[in-house]
């Protein structure tokens, strides 16, 4: 239908034409479309133009462009809110990700303090140990557990008589 309308137009370039000219001699529904076609755009062509009141004009143009302006205010507070929203989800995510970095250096600060908790009888006898020179005779020490606290019950058997 649209090559139809390009036809009556004058709108086909010279070998769409004749394309178009060859399918209306060999195909008579085509025909009979196209006489259709031809008649309802020469009624067309037989109405009388109307010209559009100015007011009529004004009035429809003041009307869209009230519209055009509301939907532009909506779209612009729907922009203003997602802001807030956007603003509201970073706040949120950079609060969760403090306090898991609160939670992780609080971690990491009792593994360090039960680090120096069972390093203070080394601490402690540092100068003694500055003395041996050896880490492996201290590596031997240790697995003799020569530096072990006595438990309870040795202390009180080493008291009493």
């Amino acid at each position: 239908m649209e090559v139809l309308v390009a036809y009556l137009d004058g709108e086909l370039d010279a070998q769409d034409v004749r394309q178009m000219e060859d399918r209306l001699a060999s195909e008579p529904d085509l025909r009979e479309k196209m006489t259709s076609l031809e008649q309802t755009w020469n009624m067309l062509n037989e109405l009388e133009t109307v010209s559009a009141d100015k007011e009529l004009v004004r009035s429809t143009m003041e009307v869209v462009t009230l519209t055009i302006e509301k939907e532009l205010s909506d779209d612009e507070k729907q922009i203003e809110k997602r802001k807030w929203f956007d603003r509201l989800i970073l706040l949120a995510t950079v609060l969760m990700f403090g306090v898991i970095g609160y939670q992780l250096a609080a971690l990491v600060g009792i593994r360090m303090k039960k680090q120096f908790a069972a390093d203070i009888p080394i601490i402690l006898n540092i100068s003694k140990y500055k003395e041996i020179g050896s880490f492996d005779f201290l590596q031997a020490l240790s697995e003799k557990r020569v530096f072990d606290e006595p438990a309870e019950e040795d202390i009180l058997e080493e008291v009493q008589p």
